[in-house]
């Protein structure tokens, strides 16, 4: 399991559980599933922790296991893994792990970067400019609707919106709408791709959105932290739509959806599992 999507996916599960516990009053035999998965992904997650060589994934960890500590506290969130003493070694060791790795990756040769300094400028795959067309380079990394389940379908394909106006950082972006119209209620989600001018470009676009969103009712992130995802939830109109974002390289993938709160959660994190080993064939 990446990094990317292990942090997705337990923001996504530690977003869905208080609210089917708040909102939805669940049974206690669905809230007790939803539970156990969110134990599972947690444990996975600490294992990913526990092992990596990357200082950008264990920076990573830092700040996601903070926020599961503090997840924790809430007894409605609480499950076993919170209890795992590895959580308490990893916090005691990851100085010196990354000053070990800070020493082991240094390279002394002029004008060659470290593989930290390289990451975020490695992964840009779309730089030419063009938005007047939606991206067929950024489009193949799009879920087909069949990837998601037999029943999805996408009516409107890959497009640009009429009268959308991209930023000026903006070098492409495409859009695509997925719809499942046999549950009850009907099942949507947009996403959008974005390619940005530079990284840097890219991750403040991404602070921006995140700290738009960190006031919203149901929200997992950290706006002053160096995280590149982040989940939550907004009432429009009367019906809530569940939102995720992450950062990679010059690459946003934002994804917008509205369902059942469970099912909505649990398809979201396949869409992102799926565009992200679609980025890694890249």
């Amino acid at each position: 399991m990446g990094i990317a999507s292990g942090i997705i996916g337990i923001a996504l599960l530690v977003f869905v559980v208080p609210y089917q516990f708040q909102q939805l009053q669940t049974t206690n035999q669905n809230l007790q599933q939803t539970k156990i998965q969110l134990n599972e992904a947690t444990l996975n997650f600490i294992n990913v922790c526990m092992t990596t060589q990357s200082i950008a994934d264990l920076n990573g960890c830092k700040q996601e296991l903070t926020h599961i500590q503090n997840n924790c506290k809430d007894p409605s969130s609480a499950t076993p893994a919170c209890d795992d003493p590895r959580i308490a070694q990893f916090f005691s060791t990851i100085d010196s792990r990354i000053a070990s790795y800070q020493n082991s990756n240094a390279v002394t040769s002029v004008g060659v970067l470290t593989e930290h300094e390289q990451e975020p400028a490695t992964f840009s795959p779309c730089p030419m400019v063009d938005t007047t067309l939606p991206s067929s380079c950024l489009g193949r990394f799009m879920p087909s609707p069949n990837e998601i389940g037999p029943e999805w379908t996408s009516e409107n394909g890959q497009s640009v919106p009429l009268g959308a106006t991209p930023s000026p950082m903006i070098t492409q972006y495409v859009h695509q709408d997925f719809e499942n119209v046999h549950v009850n209620p009907e099942e949507v989600f947009d996403v959008w791709i974005e390619e940005w001018k530079s990284a840097n470009a890219a991750y403040l676009a991404f602070k921006s959105d995140e700290n738009s969103a960190h006031n919203a009712e149901k929200f997992s992130g950290n706006p002053e932290s160096n995280d590149t995802s982040f989940v939550f939830s907004a009432n429009e109109y009367g019906s809530t739509s569940y939102n995720a974002e992450f950062v990679v390289g010059t690459v946003i993938v934002k994804i917008s959806g509205a369902g059942d709160a469970k099912t909505v959660s649990n398809d979201m994190m396949k869409i992102f599992k799926i565009i992200i080993n679609n980025l890694k064939k890249q």
